[in-house]
């Protein structure tokens, strides 16, 4: 409500939502439930709280509950998937709609209990692809209805809901907010610059709606008219948006009138939280009321549910209005120079965060791990911590800044357990992995076949050790690489001529190698680092020439003739599958050879 406009205007219009086919789902056996309710237009600057009812209704036979049954416009395999399968359909406002799932008694109870949990837990629920939760989300209904039947096996909820919008007009808030916020170039402002940026913006383009009949975000955007709400929500969109954290706070503008209704928000600073209210800043054409402590706030008395114990430990207020004097810098990014890092069991690495800009407020950081078996995370490192291996498999290490900012970083953390090698790999294999040229997943199963794509990228590794880095210029027409680790790798061997496909644009990453295509690999290889050809005519040994194919025989006798490949046994066994050990000797032999 706007301080300008205390005097409530009561309207006479009635607003019916009709919801037509709810009749259709409940048999003739259930308990009658309400009808979906009216909401008389709100007097004065806010609606009415949205109407929040839950109605149980006698359940069909189990057959008719079934997860086919056409009843169900969608089916939930949990608690958790009924949620965010209800939320998307909030978001794409849909009016009604069904969702099943195989639900336990707990969580049939707890839906249908006679507390509001089960609705603060649609408006709280994350959807990393929109903005439309918690605060948002709730200031868009009109009316929340859950109709339920549950027969001790399935659930089956029929939602009925009446929104302030459309899904066009919130995604026509979605596009503006973008293109307001990136013209006002405030992403990489602080956090202060942020908050006032969005003030002023708003109120330089809303107007108070003197009629009451726009309340939203959109109405604020698009006819640059709203009341309160409008005004709350508009900030709290613009200031989610740009990771400033927000809040919308309902209540009151004189003490116990409930004529008074009033929407304003509380954003955070540094650790403490202040008041906004850019309704009534656009009334008096000032920031009487931007950012202040709670004492130089008055005419503002909030709601119940924000002035619980849990609340307010959650958003500590400020004891004194804000000064942009002491402005607080925020952390804007966080990186780190990799994205993902593969350990044996027993080593470790710096997890150390850059923080941009250096010179922010608050530079701690919380760290954490998604798997505390596979890392341990260790002190006594300063802007960071020690990230151990302990045992075989996959965890994400993130670090998050603690100053409200909202920036993380995470790395992909991949740890293996070496296998032992035989006597003749223990070496050449030590050798070449304090050159740092292993991939560290050649270690494990060091007796199993190499891959084409492993192979392939031990190859890279040694022209990269030799010669330096090479940056790819083009990308190769493998068709079936794309999903595989190495597939940088792949690309910059065939733009080397390291190595070619198996023709139909396809390059086989988890093809096998035999011995005969090792050694015409390791041939060129050796031919291109050193830019020689490769020559050699040399009289093969093995009993068992005759099976090594024409095309191979040069690159065999190369290979035999500078100690690069030996035989096995007697014999050069050209169509064995090489082992992940047989090649890692070949790379070290490769590189000792050279004086690479």
């Amino acid at each position: 409500m706007k301080k300008a406009f205390k005097l409530i205007v009561a309207l006479g219009l009635v607003v019916s939502l009709c919801v037509s086919g709810v009749a259709a789902l409940m048999p003739d056996s259930t308990i009658s439930g309400p009808t979906p309710a009216s909401f008389a237009q709100p007097s004065g600057g806010m609606p009415s709280e949205v109407v929040q009812t839950k109605t149980l209704l006698r359940p069909r036979p189990l057959q008719h509950l079934a997860l086919t049954d056409e009843l169900a416009e969608f089916a939930a395999e949990s608690f958790d998937d009924f949620l965010a399968v209800a939320v998307d359909q909030l978001v794409a406002r849909n009016t009604v709609f069904t969702v099943q799932f195989n639900c336990t008694y707990a969580e049939y109870a707890y839906i249908f209990d006679e507390t509001d949990n089960i609705f603060n837990d649609f408006y709280s629920y994350d959807l990393p692809y929109t903005l439309s939760d918690l605060d948002y989300m709730k200031r868009q209904l009109k009316e929340f209805t859950l109709y339920g039947e549950w027969n001790e096996e399935y659930l089956l909820v029929t939602f009925v809901v009446g929104y302030w919008t459309t899904k066009e007009q919130e995604d026509y808030v979605d596009e503006t907010v973008d293109l307001i916020l990136e013209d006002l170039d405030v992403y990489a402002a602080s956090q202060y610059e942020k908050i006032k940026k969005v003030h002023d913006y708003i109120i330089a383009h809303v107007e108070y709606d003197n009629d009451y009949l726009r309340y939203t975000a959109y109405d604020a955007l698009h006819d640059g008219l709203a009341v309160c709400q409008g005004y709350a929500l508009l900030t709290y969109r613009m200031l989610i948006e740009l990771n400033v954290p927000v809040r919308y706070i309902s209540g009151l503008t004189e003490y116990n009138d409930p004529t008074s209704r009033h929407g304003w928000n509380i954003v955070k600073i540094g650790s403490v939280w202040y008041n906004f209210d850019a309704t009534w800043d656009d009334g008096s054409n000032s920031v009487k009321y931007f950012l202040k402590s709670n004492r130089s706030f008055p005419e503002h008395y909030r709601e119940d549910e924000f002035l619980t114990d849990a609340f307010n430990d959650a958003h500590p207020m400020s004891l004194t209005d804000y000064s942009s004097s002491k402005d607080y810098t925020f952390v804007y990014e966080l990186s780190l120079p990799f994205s993902s890092v593969e350990l044996e069991v027993g080593d470790s690495f710096d997890f150390v965060p850059s923080i941009t800009p250096s010179d922010a407020t608050d530079d701690d950081l919380s760290i954490s791990q998604t798997d505390t078996t596979i890392v341990s995370l260790g002190g006594g490192i300063s802007g960071g911590v020690i990230v151990t291996a302990l045992a075989p498999g996959e965890t994400v290490v993130t670090a998050k800044a603690t100053d409200g900012s909202g920036a993380t970083v995470s790395c992909n953390v991949r740890v293996y357990d070496v296998q032992p090698l035989h006597d003749w790999g223990e070496g050449p294999v030590t050798a070449l992995r304090e050159r740092g040229v292993v991939p560290p997943d050649l270690l494990v199963g060091a007796q199993e076949a190499i891959t084409r794509a492993q192979f392939t990228a031990l190859m890279v590794q040694i022209y990269e050790y030799a010669k330096g880095v090479y940056t790819l210029q083009d990308p190769s027409p493998f068709t079936d690489i794309a999903d595989n680790k190495y597939a940088l790798e792949i690309e910059k061997a065939y733009e080397l001529g390291l190595a070619n496909g198996v023709g139909d644009n396809l390059f086989s990453p988890n093809g096998t190698l035999t011995r005969e295509q090792c050694a015409k690999l390791v041939g060129t290889i050796a031919g291109i680092i050193n830019e020689t050809p490769v020559e050699s005519d040399i009289e093969l040994p093995y009993g068992d020439v005759d099976a090594i194919q024409s095309w191979a025989l040069v690159y065999v006798r190369y290979a035999l003739e500078y100690g690069l490949m030996n035989g096995m046994g007697v014999d050069f066994a050209p169509s064995a599958t090489l082992t992940r050990e047989q090649a890692l000797v070949i790379a070290e032999r490769m590189i000792e050879k050279y004086s690479w």
